[in-house]
């Protein structure tokens, strides 16, 4: 009987060192898992809204992109080319920061290139500029890039 009481505590005083060492390790590890996902960089939202395609990331940092037409007349001269007047755009929201914007030529019949000017946290303006006057159907390839937190 006294082995058999003795063999109980040695198997139960063991097992509870053992749930506690498995404890004090899975704590650890949960730490461990809690620091990588801190150095994680996740897509927080995406969606579209007036036109744009985005995605916001949990780091702060967001993406947006759209491809912009535009048939307007580039009429006002500017030392031997032509452009039309801006036209205001709104972001589909609030950057923290005004972003960097990167405009290329969409694909159309017309001799064109667009810029941006006047960039703030909420919009920008956009100008059409031609060699040569009259309407002009424009498009551009707009990538944003920007703080959004």
């Amino acid at each position: 009987m006294f082995l058999l009481c003795a063999f109980i505590y040695v198997t139960l005083s063991t097992s509870q060192r053992r749930d506690s060492e498995l404890s004090s390790k899975l704590a650890k590890s949960n730490d461990s898992i809690a620091a990588i996902n801190n150095k994680l960089i996740s897509i927080v939202e995406r969606g579209e809204k007036n036109g744009y395609n985005y995605i916001k990331y949990s780091n702060g940092d967001a993406v947006v992109w759209r491809k912009y037409t535009w048939n307007t007349d580039v009429s006002v001269s500017w030392y031997g080319l032509y452009f039309a007047s801006s036209k205001a755009v709104d972001f589909p929201f609030t950057f923290k920061e005004a972003p960097l914007i990167i405009v290329s030529p969409g694909t159309t019949n017309e001799l064109y290139w667009m810029g941006v000017n006047e960039v703030s946290t909420t919009g920008y303006k956009l100008t059409a500029y031609s060699v040569k006057k009259g309407m002009c159907y424009s498009q551009g390839n707009m990538l944003i890039i920007g703080k959004w937190k």
